[in-house]
């Protein structure tokens, strides 16, 4: 996957981040108590997501390194 293509798909991944955490803000205001584990297994969804994507920028910016 070419490094454009891993930062875009990063960036994308941190958006949906942002969008859960803005779901959980709200339903912590509203029901005053933690998330449902439906929430609480996409969540953990997203995180495992974010950490294989942050390894992939690792890669990447290893492979700019090298390249230079």
């Amino acid at each position: 996957m070419e490094p454009r293509e891993i930062i875009k798909d990063h960036y994308n991944l941190c958006e949906q981040v942002y969008q859960l955490l803005l779901e959980e803000n709200s339903w912590l205001k509203v029901e005053k108590k933690p998330p449902e584990m439906d929430f609480l297994h996409r969540k953990k969804e997203i995180v495992d997501s974010l950490e294989s994507s942050l390894a992939n920028l690792k890669k990447t910016k290893a492979r700019i390194f090298l390249s230079v």
